[in-house]
């Protein structure tokens, strides 16, 4: 038996290698809710979608790639001193943060 290589339709970032994607899938990698996403396109933050047919959006996966690329990765030795410690106290419970 020869190994068959399998191919996916979608790349290692979870978005299709090509083409357009939709609203929901886009939120699979980015973390925002519906809203916050479509309050930044409106905003000029956010790539805007392209229309594809009458009653529906989609975004060229070039852009949304492109998008992400600008996110800045956080790791423990570049976190903010601030953010650290708010992580760190959502962690501990209620009576727990009474006390310090």
């Amino acid at each position: 038996m020869s190994a068959q290589k399998i191919v996916t339709p979608l790349a290692d970032d979870g978005l299709p290698h090509y083409g357009y994607v939709k609203l929901p899938q886009i939120l699979a990698v980015i973390p925002l809710s519906r809203a916050g996403f479509l309050c930044k396109v409106s905003a000029g933050v956010y790539p805007r979608p392209y229309k594809i047919s009458a009653r529906a959006v989609a975004w060229k996966v070039e852009d949304i790639r492109a998008l992400l690329a600008t996110f800045k990765q956080v790791t423990p030795d570049t976190i903010d001193a601030n953010v650290a410690k708010a992580i760190a106290n959502r962690h501990l419970s209620k009576r727990a943060r009474e006390l310090v």
